[in-house]
């Protein structure tokens, strides 16, 4: 028997299809893509660390023998020639050729197997199915009784017998699934469930199917096939049965949430969530169903059964010619992560990682290395994970070169950016290499984190109402003007309110004395007041038309007085900032009309 593994790692990977005469590949979930034809959709397998590409354990019971695939390759079991009765004893079925890494086997009245090759098929006659034809990438095979199937990428290709036009192949679109019989071919489709060959129980008449996902031929029973022949699918419904029911075979019982069908000689196997379900034809006892524990796979033969479970494979029923008398088979491969890998080869045992990625070929899987790249820094800070900028300055350990010479755009990489990663790029930081500081703006040396005047301008930060301009550090207004830039204004006022006679005007009392020279009394100020709540009502137009656009505007005038008091002239002074149908559109016209209203002090 199979050397005993783990449940949880046969529980998580061990659902495989059967592709042969009695049970087509099949699936564990309602997904119609199963690459390798393994019975476990490529989606589940992916998300479980698992190869959809490579299908690892399989039990198939043909005819009057059995095979299993394990870790040795193919094993076969049970009658040694080609099986069907009443005729001439042929090749050995289970004599196993040499076979370059195996992935699938088919056993029927002769057995086929999917190798690195291609499809090989042995024993019975060359017109029974054995002599394989020209294929192109087959990901699927299925052995029937006198002819063989198989799925490659010009769709399904049959060969063998052609009895009823069972290799006569009709028109397909996107075939996933192929099952060969006795007497009749069934495949699966984007329309669903396709079938041909013989119909004489209506087994190639497929009922209505709701998103089928698996699809098994029966009838293959050595005694009594002429009456047996019947189909069985797999769909959202549960498991559907047409064709012969002469022995019960087509009538399904209660099934919880099944998830493979089988069917073989005149009896039918499903697996659901009790574990495995046989009915049928029950002469030799293939549908008493041993005790298992946790079988993940059932294939039906002509008159014996076989499951998968803990223990290995487990067969039943006939048993005449030894097709249920299990060999010693070797399963050892105990995977942790269930990832196909086993653990002693592993570089990451704990953790799924089917592409066995070892960037930096230190042993340790990158799915487990902090240091994919192997440069030092590791995974969580590094720009480059899975490129070495060993030997490259880095300041931050970021994984980014400070400066990327041409090695390193080699690589292709860009220079670091951000060498101390403070949010600051280099080029606008004045310390590029200290993640503290990045202004310096009195270009002292001394970062504004740590300088106690920013700008230089004599005055302490926290006293300084303009910790950043060297120009300001005071606002008695509170307007969030420095007083200096006030000033400047408050000329430019006052100087057009002299040009109406009126040079007691002033928009700050508290500065008039700076700039006439002249004491403030209560009359001026009270007066000086009212004026700035409503300078129009005095004659003091605030908002000039410096550009003659007949509209007062902040992004035009404003921005052309501002510019001006500030020293701007030639496009400088106007760019920008002159209003659609402008009288005074030159930067001339502007400055001299401007110069009339607000002289220069």
């Amino acid at each position: 028997m199979i050397k005993r593994i783990s449940s949880r790692w046969l529980f998580n990977g061990l659902l495989k299809g059967l592709c042969m005469v009695t049970a087509i590949c099949i699936s564990s979930l309602s997904i119609a893509v199963d690459t390798d034809n393994d019975g476990l959709p490529d989606d589940w397998e992916i998300a479980n660390g698992r190869d959809p590409l490579v299908a690892d354990y399989m039990v198939s019971a043909g005819a009057e023998h059995s095979c299993a695939l394990d870790d040795t390759g193919v094993v076969c079991w049970g009658y040694n020639n080609f099986g069907e009765r009443n005729l001439t004893i042929m090749e050995t079925p289970i004599g196993v050729p040499t076979l370059s890494n195996p992935t699938q086997v088919s056993a029927s009245s002769h057995t086929c197997a999917l190798d690195d090759s291609g499809v090989v098929c042995w024993g019975g006659k060359s017109y029974e199915g054995v002599e394989v034809p020209t294929l192109t990438n087959p990901t699927q095979v299925s052995a029937g009784t006198a002819y063989t199937c198989a799925l490659d990428d010009s769709g399904v290709v049959c060969w063998g017998r052609n009895i009823y036009g069972v290799t006569e192949v009709p028109t397909l679109t996107n075939p996933t699934k192929v099952s060969a019989g006795e007497r009749h071919t069934c495949a699966l489709d984007d329309s669903g469930v396709v079938c041909w060959g013989n119909n004489n129980l209506g087994q190639t008449i497929v009922p209505s199917l709701t998103n089928p996902t698996q699809v098994s031929n029966g009838g293959a029973n050595p005694q009594t096939y002429q009456d047996d022949a019947y189909t069985c699918a797999l769909d959202d419904t549960g498991v559907v049965c047409w064709g012969s029911n002469y022995h019960g075979q087509t009538t399904v019982p209660t099934l919880t949430n099944p998830t493979q069908v089988s069917a073989g000689g005149g009896h039918t196997c499903a697996l659901d969530d009790s574990g495995v379900v046989c009915w049928g034809y029950n002469n030799a006892g293939q549908t008493n169903v041993p005790a298992l524990s946790n079988p993940t796979q059932v294939s039906a033969g002509s008159l014996s059964s076989c499951a998968l479970d803990d223990s290995g494979v487990v067969c039943w029923g006939s048993n005449d010619v030894g097709q249920a008398t299990v060999p010693n088979l070797i399963i050892e491969r105990v995977v942790q992560d269930v990832d196909g890998a086993p653990d002693d080869t592993d570089n990451c045992p704990s953790v799924a990682n089917s592409d066995q990625l070892d960037t930096d070929s230190d042993g340790v899987g990158d799915v487990c290395d902090d240091d994919d790249d192997g440069d030092g820094v590791a995974d969580d800070n590094d720009g480059y994970p899975l490129i070495s900028v060993a030997g490259l300055s880095d300041a931050d350990n970021d994984g980014y070169p400070d400066n990327c010479e041409q090695e390193c755009l080699d690589l292709g990489m860009t220079s670091d950016l951000d060498d101390d990663n403070d949010g600051v790029v280099d080029e606008d930081d004045a310390f590029p290499l200290d993640a503290t500081e990045s202004l310096d703006t009195d270009g002292d040396g001394i970062g504004n984190n740590a300088d106690f005047d920013d700008d230089g301008d004599g005055t302490l930060d926290v006293i300084d109402a303009f910790p950043l301009d060297p120009e300001e550090n005071t606002d008695l207004n509170n307007n969030g003007i420095g007083d200096n830039a006030d000033l400047a204004a408050l000329e430019a006022l006052l100087a057009a309110a002299r040009e109406e006679g009126r040079a007691e005007v002033t928009a700050n009392p508290s500065l008039y004395g700076l700039i006439t020279g002249a004491e403030l009394d209560a009359e001026v100020a009270e007066r000086a007041q009212a004026i700035i709540d409503d300078p129009v009502a005095y004659g003091i137009e605030v908002g000039f038309d410096l550009d003659g656009d007949g509209t007062l505007s902040p992004l035009t005038d404003g921005l052309l007085l501002i510019r001006y008091l500030f020293g701007f002239t030639g496009d400088s002074l106007i760019l920008g900032a002159i209003g659609e149908g402008a009288e005074r559109d030159t930067a001339d016209e502007v400055e001299a009309y401007i110069k009339e209203r607000v002289p220069v002090q």
